[in-house]
């Protein structure tokens, strides 16, 4: 398939879920918004489900009842609820309830602790305001390359910085690592990770950026020689890494370089790629790594 028909269908697919979430209430029927969409019943329906994962019926359903869960976290009545969501019985509410979380929705609402949505492979949710900042699917050249399009808050980042070869940030990492325990501030760090802030392939690699730190809430004051840098909010890809760091490189490079240009997404160099590591255990071939890096859509 070429590029160009590629990033069309990423863009109808979307189109056809701002559609529906706007239209959860009297869901219209796949053919409708097939033709609403400029394609034809077959084609919309394949490719549909082959970049989120699930039938327009099975995403329809789905989305509903994550909206019947909204509202039942407003204290509205379950009759009530059935009735505003499609459901044409209460019996037919509460049995999707109980298929989905192994009890009716009276017992749920009285839960003290429980989550709205569904699983869903892309991220798809209903999220009461339908904005698309809270929402979003990606596939890729390489369909195992879990990946999902997440926007980020910004985040107040503070260490220690490098120019030229990675290769020297195992060096940065130990002389922060070394000053975190010195000032005693380690339970500050909400998010330790190597920032990478040069991604374009127009910067050489002796002059590219890059430091080893962490994310924390607090303001640090000048006792600390960090630098601080401020990771802008907005749109970015993840996926998971499991292995040591070593082995980061080849998956960065499959990434960035065949997946995403397969993707309907394309790098923001704008803003900084970034390795958010989830431990800090001994074994290196246990480490799980977030690799993060900014993203667009492709015009």
């Amino acid at each position: 398939m070429k590029e160009d028909t590629k990033t069309d269908w990423h863009r109808k697919v979307d189109e056809a879920l701002i559609k529906l979430l706007d239209r959860l209430d009297d869901p219209p029927d796949f053919r409708r918004i097939a033709e609403e969409v400029a394609a034809s019943p077959y084609h919309f329906h394949k490719k549909f489900r082959e970049l989120t994962g699930e039938t327009f019926k099975a995403c329809t359903d789905r989305l509903r009842l994550e909206k019947a869960m909204a509202m039942l976290r407003e204290n509205k009545s379950v009759t009530e609820i059935a009735f505003d969501c499609g459901y044409s019985t209460v019996e037919m509410f509460s049995k999707a309830v109980r298929k989905a979380w192994g009890m009716s929705p009276t017992r749920l609402k009285r839960q003290a602790s429980w989550h709205p949505f569904i699983p869903s492979r892309v991220g798809v949710h209903y999220s009461g305001k339908n904005d698309r900042k809270a929402w979003f699917y990606a596939q890729g050249g390489n369909e195992t390359m879990e990946t999902k399009i997440v926007q980020f808050n910004e985040k107040r980042f503070y260490g220690y910085p490098i120019v030229g070869d990675y290769w020297q940030l195992p060096q940065a990492w130990e002389r922060f690592f070394a000053a975190v325990g010195k000032n005693g501030i380690g339970q500050l760090g909400t998010e330790y990770m190597s920032v990478f802030l040069d991604n374009s392939d127009s910067v050489p690699q002796e002059r590219k950026r890059a430091m080893a730190g962490f994310v924390t809430e607090k303001k640090l004051d000048g006792a600390f020689d960090f630098e601080e840098y401020t990771i802008p909010s907005g749109l970015y890809a993840v996926t998971v890494h499991f292995g040591s760091s070593e082995s980061i490189g080849p998956v960065w490079e499959q990434w960035t370089k065949k997946w995403l240009p397969d993707s309907g997404w394309e790098p923001d160099f704008t803003r900084p790629n970034y390795e958010w590591y989830q431990n800090r255990l001994e074994n290196p071939e246990l480490l799980l790594t977030f690799l993060v890096t900014a993203v667009k859509r492709k015009e």
